[in-house]
C-alpha cells in the first residue's frame, strides 16, 4: 500500500501536465470534472469480503505448498469450525457441572451429614 500516492498530489501533477496542452474551455472544464471524480482510497488495510488480504495470501501460499484444493480447504475450515464449536460446548458443560457441584457442596446438598 505504500506505493499509492495521495489523490491531491496526483491531481496537482495532472493539472501541471495539462497546462502545457492547448485545450478549449469546455475540454478543460470536463477534464477538471473528471479529476474531481477520481476515487479516494482509504488508508485502511485492503480486504476481500472482510478478510485481510495478507491473511488470504498466507492461506493461499500454504494451500499451494501443501497441495490443498479449494474444496478440501472448505472442508478443512468447516471441520475446524465444527470442532471448535464442540470444544466450546464441552468446556461450557464442564464449567456448568463444576459450578453446580460447588453450589451443592456450599448448600450441603452434595454430602449427607450425620450418618450413623
Amino acid at each position: 500500500m505504500n506505493e499509492l500516492i495521495r489523490k491531491a498530489d496526483a491531481v496537482e501533477a495532472l493539472k501541471d501536465a495539462l497546462s502545457d496542452l492547448t485545450l478549449s474551455h469546455r475540454e478543460w472544464k470536463m477534464t477538471m470534472q473528471c479529476l474531481d471524480d477520481l476515487p479516494t482510497f482509504s488508508s485502511e488495510p485492503t480486504t476481500l469480503y472482510g478478510y485481510d488480504l495478507d491473511v488470504l495470501v498466507l492461506i493461499v501460499s500454504i494451500m499451494k505448498e501443501k497441495i490443498i484444493s479449494p474444496e478440501a480447504a472448505v472442508d478443512l475450515f468447516s471441520n475446524a469450525q465444527s470442532m471448535l464449536v464442540e470444544i466450546y460446548r464441552e468446556m461450557a458443560d464442564a464449567q456448568k457441572k463444576a459450578l453446580e457441584e460447588i453450589c451443592n457442596r456450599w448448600e450441603g446438598g452434595g454430602e449427607s451429614e450425620g450418618s450413623d
